[in-house]
């Protein structure tokens, strides 16, 4: 099983450091840091992320906002979408915007939610909920994680088909524009569709509703119907 040392040297030797000689301490925390911005970057691009996971919330009658800290996963980097069960029974759920929550004029109406503003921050993320619940229902969300947290040269790397690669190709035209070293076009194209390939394995599909007098209220554009 590969380590984060593994790839990192893999990327160094694609802009011409040798098989041989390790890497030095400083080059390899020097790379290291660079491999973390990079899934830093990846981890705010929904598509680049696999680890769609879900958590709870139970809301408190009468409380309208609530800490990412109470979720038992803690802060995640995006919200995909959520909707309210109690006594077994689920309602939905609209996720919307800073716009969205502002143009609601008086958000003092206490009753069944419907919508949730997730207030995205650092460290903690806030949820708001409207109307402001009138009973105990449990929020579940699907949720978005950071794909790689804290890192070190020795961290074992598990990760789905695929993102190894994409790791070392993208790694080494990142390291080559540090180090200021040329890359090949097959190099540049490789970084590129590997990168691809594992967004396009994790997009979902995509539905939208209608309120047409069709018998489907919800339309795939990816099937067409």
């Amino acid at each position: 099983m590969s380590t984060w040392l593994d790839l990192i040297t893999d990327a160094a030797i694609g802009i011409g450091f040798g098989l041989e000689q390790p890497l030095s301490a400083a080059d390899g925390q020097f790379c290291l840091r660079h491999a973390q911005r990079m899934m830093d970057t990846w981890s705010n691009q929904n598509c680049a992320v696999y680890d769609l996971y879900f958590d709870t919330l139970t809301l408190v009658p009468g409380t309208q906002s609530y800490s990412s800290t109470l979720l038992a996963n803690g802060r995640p980097v995006s919200v995909d979408s959520c909707y309210f069960t109690l006594s077994g029974v689920s309602y939905e759920c609209d996720i919307i915007g800073t716009q969205d929550w502002e143009a609601i004029g008086y958000k003092g109406t206490t009753g069944l939610p419907d919508r949730c503003w997730p207030d995205i921050s650092y460290p903690t993320d806030t949820f708001y909920f409207y109307p402001i619940p009138s009973a105990a229902y449990v929020a579940n969300f699907a949720l978005r994680r950071q794909i790689a947290a804290a890192i070190t040269l020795a961290t074992t790397v598990s990760f789905p088909p695929g993102y190894e690669n994409a790791i070392v190709s993208c790694l080494t035209k990142k390291l080559a524009t540090a180090y200021r070293r040329p890359l090949t076009p097959d190099q540049e194209q490789e970084s590129r569709d590997a990168l691809a390939w594992i967004k396009r394995t994790n997009t979902e599909p995509l539905q939208m509703q209608t309120n047409l007098p069709i018998r489907r209220r919800l339309y795939n554009v990816q099937r067409g119907y």
